[in-house]
């Protein structure tokens, strides 16, 4: 064979497997849409746009406290294009979330949830939402910060692509998985637009814990609380992970030391309260 021809064969070998590259990719992006898009809904009347997402079967879904806000009651549009309403059960605007209740049977899809730690500064990151009325939009980024609020949320940086009507939309990882409700974006900035992670929804929404698969304790704000003699955290509630078995979960509350033993996964809340 000659240079020449080795070389193009080379080149046509390349080119193949890059080929098959990218449409693994866009195969897996596609999917990955199919999988998210049953499970965002359309929150929107003459007054506002806003996006969100089931977090459960019975039709609990999460959205931002900014598109609820002043509202009891919403017009909601499914994937599917059903129309219904939902109830607002808790906004809290301090952290820019809103818990509502949609009419529905059954959820035709909802997200999981992470939990603190699962993300990283460079990850993939996805969205679906309505920015600038473009229902069901799919944009791509990666997290390009990771820091806590003044009010104690943690707030998720990305440079995804997201206008007005995505707020309240789902930020996922690669397999689906809910990390973050988007928020406000960046005024004096470009691309840069910020969601709260949903480990802040466990901690506001008592609703929520069973689909967190932690430990949730509660604690007086501003105390430091401790599993096995090592600090997870400061109240008002702390979330972990730890290994199943027995644990010794513990504060010094007002100056005396609060100390109670659970056994994990059997207990999966704990409150420290002053004796």
């Amino acid at each position: 064979m000659s240079i020449a021809l080795a070389g193009l064969t080379g080149f046509h070998t390349a080119a193949r497997a890059e080929r098959d590259l990218l449409a693994a990719q866009e195969d897996q992006q596609i999917k990955l849409f199919a999988k998210v898009a049953p499970a965002v809904i359309f929150i929107g009347d003459d007054r506002s746009l806003g996006t969100g997402f089931f977090v459960s079967e019975s039709g609990l879904a999460l959205t931002a406290a900014h598109v609820v806000e002043g509202r009891s009651e919403l017009k909601v549009v499914l994937h599917g294009g059903k129309k219904t309403r939902a109830k607002v059960l808790s906004s809290r605007p301090d952290v820019d979330l809103a818990l509502i209740q949609v009419s529905v049977d059954r959820a035709p899809r909802f997200l999981p949830l992470a939990t603190a730690g699962d993300l990283r500064v460079g990850q993939w990151v996805g969205a679906v939402g309505h920015g600038l009325g473009g229902v069901w939009a799919f944009t791509t980024g990666m997290v390009s910060n990771l820091y806590e609020a003044k009010h104690g949320a943690e707030i998720v940086q990305t440079q995804i692509p997201l206008n007005p009507g995505n707020s309240g939309g789902p930020i996922f990882d690669r397999t689906g998985r809910a990390v973050a409700v988007v928020s406000k974006g960046a005024t004096n900035g470009n691309s840069i637009n910020i969601g709260v992670h949903v480990t802040d929804a466990f901690i506001v929404f008592d609703e929520l814990l069973p689909a967190c698969g932690c430990l949730a304790i509660d604690a007086p704000a501003g105390v430091a609380v401790f599993v096995d003699d090592a600090i997870v955290g400061k109240g008002p509630r702390v979330l972990v992970k730890p290994a199943a078995g027995d644990h010794s979960v513990s504060a010094v509350i007002n100056g005396a030391q609060v100390e109670r033993t659970i056994r994990f996964p059997a207990s999966r809340r704990v409150t420290l309260a002053a004796p």
